[in-house]
């Protein structure tokens, strides 16, 4: 239970460092309606080749998303956290939104990660 405060505070340098390096832009196009280069590399990507990794294309969208699913899931786990520790009624509550910012990084991580196995 503890670990998740230490993930939070770990989440949170982790997503100051990356945005002091990269404009939010670049990780978050869609926030200023640019769609453009996300556009593009789905198009390179229906040719069958990866497209390159570039600001505010789709490689960047992707790893803005993780970010803020991070964010939600450690966010999310301390307000549960905290609610258990002061015997609040809506602790369940807390739980199932967690769980669910959970489930979403699992199911993230879970495409990234296996797609490569059954290419095999």
């Amino acid at each position: 239970m503890y670990g998740g405060l230490g993930l939070l505070m770990f989440a949170t340098v982790f997503f100051v460092v990356v945005l002091s390096r990269r404009k939010v832009t670049d990780l978050y196009p869609w926030l200023s309606g640019n769609f453009g280069r996300i556009i593009e590399d789905i198009k390179v990507l229906r040719t069958f080749k990866l497209p390159e990794a570039r600001p505010a294309g789709l490689a960047a969208t992707i790893e803005g998303l993780g970010l803020l699913a991070l964010l939600l899931a450690a966010v999310t786990g301390t307000l549960w956290m905290i609610s258990f520790l002061s015997n609040n009624t809506s602790d369940p509550d807390f739980l199932a939104i967690h769980k669910t910012a959970v489930g979403a990084i699992e199911a993230m991580c879970g495409d990234t990660v296996c797609l490569p196995c059954c290419i095999c």
